[in-house]
């Protein structure tokens, strides 16, 4: 899994996506997210233990983990779907 890969399937869903283009520690990339009010921020490891290497990081809830690109999809989906 790659962040290209990430990004590219959140935006098919009409997900809107920034991340660092050169290399950055991951606090910096989360206060940057945060200084830009961001709703949830996603931290994908590669070199997760392999069982959840996508991570979100979002509002006073704890942090969520996800197998795979798919399945957090899933989740921000039916997270962030607006009721009418």
């Amino acid at each position: 899994v790659s962040m290209l890969a990430l990004a590219s399937a959140l935006r098919r869903t009409d997900f809107s996506v920034e991340y660092a283009l050169r290399s950055q520690r991951v606090d910096k990339q989360v206060e940057a997210a945060r200084k830009a009010n961001a709703r949830h921020i996603v931290v994908l490891d590669p070199r997760a233990d392999r069982v959840s290497p996508v991570r979100v990081i979002g509002g006073a809830r704890e942090d969520e983990h996800f197998q795979d690109i798919e399945a957090f999809i899933t989740w921000a989906s039916s997270t962030t779907r607006i009721a009418t």
